[in-house]
C-alpha cells in the first residue's frame, strides 16, 4: 500500500483537455489537490473488472467532525464524484489543503476543475 499525490487537472470551455489517469493500486492512500472551487472539482475514477469502494476520510474543516464517506463503484464502470470540502477538506495539518481517500480495489484516477 503506497501514498498516492492526485493534483488537478484545469479544464476550460470550448478546449480539448488531454489528462493523464494517475494509477491507484488496491488499499493505496490517495491524497487529492482541493485548492480550487470544490464545486467544479470532480474526481472520475475509472474501474477494473472488480467493484471498487472509495474511502473518503473526514477532514478538519469548518464542518466539524464529520464520518468517513463510503462510495461505492461498480465493476468495469467510470464513477464521478464531487465532494463537499467544508466536510471533506483538510484545513490544517500535514494534509492541509487535501482530500484523502482509499480505494479497496485498483483503478485509475484524474481531478479535475471545471469552469
Amino acid at each position: 500500500m503506497a501514498t498516492v499525490s492526485i493534483d488537478k487537472v484545469d479544464v476550460f470551455q470550448n478546449i480539448a483537455t488531454s489528462v493523464t489517469p494517475t494509477s491507484v493500486g488496491e488499499g493505496d492512500t490517495v491524497k487529492l489537490d482541493y485548492s480550487g472551487a470544490d464545486y467544479r472539482t470532480a474526481l472520475i475514477v475509472t474501474n477494473g473488472s472488480a467493484a471498487n469502494t472509495l474511502t473518503v476520510s473526514g477532514g478538519n474543516g469548518y464542518a466539524g467532525d464529520v464520518d468517513d464517506l463510503t462510495l461505492e463503484i461498480e465493476a468495469s464502470k467510470i464513477g464521478v464524484v464531487v465532494l463537499d470540502s467544508g466536510y471533506y477538506k483538510n484545513l490544517s495539518g500535514t494534509d492541509a489543503g487535501k482530500v484523502v481517500l482509499t480505494a479497496s480495489k485498483a483503478c485509475t484516477a484524474v481531478l479535475v476543475e471545471l469552469p
